[in-house]
């Protein structure tokens, strides 16, 4: 068996943090948005830095996973259809 191809080694190390960072975003997201909204004042309506923190856990926690799927999918295909060795790739040399 052969080594990985560069840009599918790359697409699975990007994947593995993927995969790793959406269930701890889904776990501990709610844990940092009650724990940066405590101490607030109650009756006001709009907290952006609040609103800007929920938008990015909600962010993290719908596409990290699936992101990560996607580029495990990726890897494998460009491992799958990538040249073989010291294959010519058929490019014109400038």
């Amino acid at each position: 068996m052969g080594s990985l191809n560069p840009v599918s080694k790359r697409c699975l190390s990007w994947a593995v943090v993927l995969l790793v960072l959406g269930p701890i975003v889904s776990i501990y997201g709610p844990r940092i948005l009650v724990n940066a909204s405590e101490g607030l004042q109650p009756g006001q309506v709009f907290y952006p830095s609040i609103d800007l923190l929920n938008f990015v856990i909600a962010l993290l926690q719908w596409t990290a996973a699936p992101l990560g799927a996607a580029l495990v999918a990726a890897a494998v295909v460009i491992q799958v259809l990538a040249p073989k060795g010291g294959a010519e790739t058929g490019s014109p040399e400038r």
